[in-house]
């Protein structure tokens, strides 16, 4: 579809209430959109659409901008690139430059919004010094330190009145500004002491865990992305060119994407002419271009790209055609390799059609098919599989080799708010359950398999920024075992943690084969004027550790320590979503009863009389001693 066909058509679903009879339609021309004008008109066109009316897969997410220069435009480019990973934005939209009363001020309507992520747009004019005056080198530090100081204030109100994200834009100094100051001794101090202000605020990264700061100078290496268009700039004080928005709202999706728990996990790659140069059938290993030619260059390139986002906790797997022996020979002899068959959790290598070993080894993965992203320069097996497989991210690769790398990096989809030590090690760890995959085919049974494990859990509180990080990601992350959806922010867990109220724990593990690390989370609120009615508003488990009843044995000593506690009763919640519909009958499976609640919401009750059986191949150590008031 052309660009005006894809605006009339989502107008016309609209009008006739049919965006969710077409969402998949609706996300694929998203996709497809390649300039920003089109994109805005496609936002303005749906700008109040909700969740219900794009059907089941969408969810929402609470976004605010405030900022010190016009952004007109930039809510509808943002909507529109968001529709595309089914994601809706609730927005609240400051007016002109009150990003500092709304972030100082407690009953402001950015906290009112509560919004998981906000967006503060930061451009040279917030130090108005520089602009007019920048060759006033003597009294700039000054002004600069200040601003610096105004902006540490709101960073700590922010901290103390919302448990959301704050994503600050780094403010960059025009070439205009800089042209301005003639002597070029004083534009390389203007330039030194600008970079040292960007330096300390990227610094306020590092101090405090819920403040982002995107560094808005390397979206201008895109192509056609410009810092500021001087005609919008005199007519509305719109100090950031459109173009650029566009960019900012292309990198917010990947932010988004992290705090929804909808990044992408695993980089699934095609051999032939994607991995490796040549057709390994009719080249042979020795014929595949891995070096010498330019073309051999950029296949080397994917692999150390890919290689680096392993290290960084992405999961590689290969979905190729080919015989499985002669590709397991090239991955472990080849000399030109960067990855071997270690490097990757899942090798399909057959003669099946690719959307079958797609959904293969999102089985054998145990995530959900949005979770992968597949590169394949072939344009028939990218939309076979992309038609097929839904929720797979499928991007277009180029007919030039040379330009993979860049476009993998591009989209995105696998960035995270930081990294964990869990992160670094997830392919050990998938590995690790390959051997235990082993045990359980030698095994007699199941419970046999269950037994010979050696499960231990340990239920501990997170007393350290480790813990707590690994325990905020995974609410990021856990859209199975999720009973509730919630998606608790590492400041709201700090809240919780210094409340008497709540009970807030971190679920680690380890069985004959390892370490699981931290996979789960169970936050505990008690109720009532003797605090003896708990609720489990958050339950997490990392599908990592499915069907080994670590979910039943965590519950069970819960229960057990509210009724070592004096606890009337417990209470749980499920919120069905797409992702968790097969633990719905969890809280029923364990003697819990329901309670009506009203609304999408199941609530249920446990009266701590007659508990559920322990987990016999289980040992649940220190459970007591941390859930017990």
């Amino acid at each position: 579809m052309s660009h005006g066909e894809i605006i009339r058509s989502i107008r016309r679903w609209r009008e006739l209430g049919q965006l969710a009879q077409h969402a998949r339609e609706l996300s694929q021309a998203l996709g497809a959109v390649t300039d920003w004008q089109t994109r805005e008109r496609i936002g303005y066109a749906l700008r109040d659409v909700t969740c219900e009316a794009l059907g089941d897969g969408f969810i929402e997410s609470r976004l605010a901008i405030v900022g010190n220069c016009t952004l007109d435009g930039l809510e509808h480019l943002l909507r529109a690139r968001l529709l595309e990973p089914q994601i809706v934005p609730n927005f609240y939209l400051a007016g002109f430059d009150q990003y500092v009363r709304e972030l100082l001020d407690p009953a402001s309507g950015l906290y009112a919004h509560r919004a998981t992520l906000t967006l503060c747009v930061l451009d040279e004019h917030l130090v108005p010094e520089v602009v007019e005056r920048p060759w006033q080198l003597d009294e700039l530090a000054r002004f600069l330190d200040e601003k610096l100081a105004l902006l540490e204030r709101l960073v700590a109100s922010f901290s103390k009145h919302s448990t959301g994200t704050l994503a600050l834009t780094l403010p960059l100094l025009s070439a205009e500004t800089s042209a301005s100051v003639i002597d070029y001794r004083s534009k390389a101090k203007l330039s030194a002491l600008w970079r040292g202000f960007q330096r300390r605020l990227l610094e306020l990264a590092e101090t405090n865990g819920r403040v982002l700061v995107l560094d808005t100078e390397l979206l201008l290496q895109s192509s056609g992305v410009a810092l500021r268009d001087a005609r919008l700039a005199f007519h509305g004080a719109m100090y950031l060119s459109q173009s650029l928005l566009d960019a900012l709202a292309a990198e917010l999706v990947s932010v988004v994407r992290a705090l929804s728990g909808r990044a992408k996990k695993c980089l699934m790659l095609d051999l032939d002419d994607t991995f490796w140069g040549g057709i390994l059938g009719e080249v042979g290993p020795a014929g595949l271009e891995l070096g010498d030619t330019a073309r051999g260059k950029a296949h080397r390139e994917l692999q150390r790209i890919a290689q680096g986002l392993k290290e960084q906790g992405v999961l590689l797997a290969i979905n190729s055609k080919n015989d499985l022996d002669n590709v397991r020979r090239v991955l472990d002899t080849h000399p030109d390799l960067t990855l071997r068959s270690g490097d990757f959790v899942a090798i399909e290598a057959n003669w099946q059609p690719k959307s079958e070993n797609t959904r293969r080894i999102a089985q054998q993965l145990n995530l959900g098919a949005d979770s992968l992203v597949f590169l394949d320069d072939s344009d028939f097996e990218r939309r076979l599989v992309a038609e097929t497989v839904p929720g797979v991210s499928v991007p277009t690769l180029p007919s030039d080799a040379t330009l993979y790398p860049s476009l993998l990096l591009q989209g995105g989809w696998f960035n995270v708010l930081s990294l964990t030590a869990e992160d670094r090690e997830r392919t050990a760890l998938y590995q690790r359950e390959a051997r235990r995959d082993e045990l359980k085919a030698s095994a007699g049974s199941f419970d046999e398999y269950l037994s010979a494990l050696n499960i231990e859990i340990a239920l501990v509180t997170p007393d350290d920024e480790h813990r707590l990080a690994r325990l905020a990601q995974l609410g990021q992350r856990t859209n199975q075992f999720n009973l509730t959806g919630s998606r608790p922010q590492a400041g709201e867990i700090r809240q919780m943690l210094a409340d008497e109220r709540y009970r807030v724990l971190c679920i680690e593990g380890r069985d004959r084969f390892g370490d699981y690390g931290l996979v789960g989370g169970v936050i505990v609120e008690k109720r009532g004027a003797q605090q003896d009615d708990w609720w489990i508003r958050t339950f997490l488990l990392s599908c990592r550790v499915f069907e080994r009843s670590i979910e039943q044995a965590v519950l069970r000593a819960v229960l057990d320590d509210a009724q070592r506690a004096g606890a009337r009763s417990v209470h749980g919640e499920f919120l069905p979503t797409k992702k968790n519909a097969r633990f719905e009958v969890f809280y029923p499976s364990q003697g819990f009863s329901r309670v009506e609640l009203g609304g999408a919401t199941q609530a249920y009750r446990h009266e701590l009389g007659s508990l559920p059986a322990l987990v016999p191949w289980i040992n649940v150590v220190n459970a007591r001693q941390e859930v017990a008031a």
